[in-house]
């Protein structure tokens, strides 16, 4: 009997460490998002920048789909008004959108290189979130940055995406929007 339960015993153990985590391990790589990268995300691949340089009494917004999925998720809003207010306002479209925002609940603008994850940011939605807007004061830090990115993060079922838009703001309403690039982080 002794035998048969050290047989049982070692064939027990051999079937245990055969069964182990096949899973790939995730690296801290693959959870990051470097702004500007173009060789580990998906780019839209604007052969031209949209810009947006106009001083006249508009409302121009523009919605974005930014992870190719079929739902936009983003609008842009520039605006100049009657009595002088001008701006650039952000809005998430849907509950799985999120834009990550600094210590000041402002837009986070970030630079080419910056690395970002799920868990480094603050993210919230947003609705009418000031980028840059004139109007007795100055909301927003975007105005006159150039080429800078703002993150979102798109949760779909079990998907997840962080996404990078580089945005230069010339004049509160005057923008340039170059480009935009998505990755499915595990």
């Amino acid at each position: 009997m002794k035998k048969y339960t050290s047989y049982f015993f070692l064939l027990l153990t051999l079937i245990l460490f055969a069964c182990g985590d096949d899973a790939p391990e995730i690296t801290q790589e693959q959870r990051e998002l470097i702004m500007g990268d173009t060789e580990t995300t998906s780019v839209l691949g604007l052969t031209a920048p949209l810009v947006l340089d106009r001083d006249d009494i508009h409302t121009t917004p523009r919605t974005f789909d930014l992870n190719s999925d079929g739902e936009d998720d983003i609008t842009l809003m520039a605006f100049q008004e009657f009595g002088g207010e001008k701006g650039l306002h952000v809005t998430t479209l849907n509950t799985n959108t999120r834009i990550a925002f600094n210590s000041d609940d402002q837009v986070k603008p970030l630079n080419e290189g910056d690395v970002v994850t799920i868990e480094s940011e603050n993210w919230q939605f947003a609705d009418e979130s000031p980028l840059a807007v004139s109007d007795n004061g100055i909301f927003g830090v975007w105005n006159g940055l150039q080429n800078r990115y703002m993150t979102v993060r798109i949760d779909v079922n079990n998907n997840r995406f962080l996404v990078w838009v580089e945005l230069s703001v010339s004049d509160f309403d005057n923008y340039s929007f170059y480009n935009f690039a998505f990755k499915r982080v595990p």
